[in-house]
C-alpha cells in the first residue's frame, strides 16, 4: 500500500535510533540519524538529545566533540544554564569561559531584545551584562510578555537594578492599561506600587521620567479610566 512507502519522519527515525541505542549499538544508530534531514524541526531537539547519547555512548575524542558542538550550537540559538552546565561537564575553565564570552558578543551586537538571553545573564553572568542588555534596550519592552517578563522584574530588583526593574514593571502596567480590560487594573496597580517602592533607589534615571513624571503620564493617557484610578488610591 502507499503509506509502506512514505519516506520516515524525524518521529520515525528517532524511534528506530532508540531501539539501536537501548541494544547497545550507538554507531548504528548514528548512521539512522544521518536520515533526518538537517532542516527538518519537527523533534529537533529529540533528535539531538539522541545524538548527544549516541556520541557519549561511542565515548571517543571526535564524538566528545561532537557533543560538545551540538550543545554549543543550542546554547547560542537559545541560551539556558540547563545547557551551559551539561557544557561545563565537558570543557576546561578556560574553553568555558571563552564560549561564554563568545555568547555574549553575539548577543550584545545584536541591536534586538532576546528575553532567553536576558534570563539567561540574570542567572550565570554578572548582573553589569543583564543590566546593560535590557537598559540598551529599554524601547523593545513589550508588556505583553508578561509570562517571562514579571520573572525578571522580580530578578532585577533582587539583585540591585532598580532602574531595570521599574522599566520593566512600567512596560507591564503600561500593557494592561492600553488594553484597557478593567479585571487586570488591579495587576497594573501592583506593579506601580512596585515600581514606586524602588524609585527612591534610583540615583541615575539614564533619560526615562522619574516616577512622579510617570504617574503624570498616565493620567494623561489614561485620564478616562476611572476603575484604574480608584484602585490607585
Amino acid at each position: 500500500s502507499l503509506w509502506r512507502n512514505k519516506p520516515l519522519n524525524s518521529a520515525g527515525w528517532n524511534g528506530i535510533v532508540k531501539v539501536y541505542l537501548e541494544a547497545g549499538n550507538p554507531e548504528t544508530a548514528l548512521q539512522r540519524l544521518s536520515n533526518i534531514n538537517a532542516d527538518e524541526h519537527f523533534q529537533k531537539f529529540e533528535t539531538e538529545q539522541l545524538r548527544i547519547a549516541a556520541h557519549k555512548a561511542i565515548g571517543t575524542a571526535s564524538s566528545m566533540e561532537a557533543v560538545t558542538h551540538i550543545l554549543r550550537e543550542r546554547l547560542f540559538a537559545s541560551p539556558s544554564s540547563r545547557t551551559l552546565a551539561e557544557l561545563e561537564e565537558l570543557l576546561s575553565p578556560e574553553t568555558r569561559t571563552s564560549i561564554v564570552d563568545g555568547l555574549i558578543c553575539r548577543f550584545v551586537e545584536r541591536p534586538g531584545l532576546d528575553l532567553s538571553f536576558l534570563a539567561f545573564a540574570l542567572q550565570e553572568l554578572d548582573i553589569s551584562v543583564a543590566e546593560t542588555y535590557l537598559l540598551e534596550r529599554a524601547d523593545q519592552l513589550d508588556g505583553d510578555q508578561y509570562y517571562a517578563l514579571a520573572t525578571v522584574a522580580r530578578q532585577f530588583a533582587e539583585k540591585k537594578s532598580p532602574l531595570a526593574a521599574t522599566l520593566i514593571l512600567r512596560a507591564l502596567a503600561n500593557s494592561i492599561l492600553q488594553r484597557g480590560v478593567s479585571k487586570n487594573y488591579k495587576i497594573a496597580v501592583g506593579y506601580i506600587k512596585r515600581a514606586e517602592k524602588l524609585a527612591p533607589a534610583i540615583t541615575d534615571w539614564r533619560s526615562h521620567p522619574d516616577h512622579a513624571a510617570y504617574l503624570e503620564s498616565l493620567r494623561t493617557n489614561h485620564a478616562r479610566k476611572t476603575a484604574f484610578w480608584s484602585k490607585m488610591q
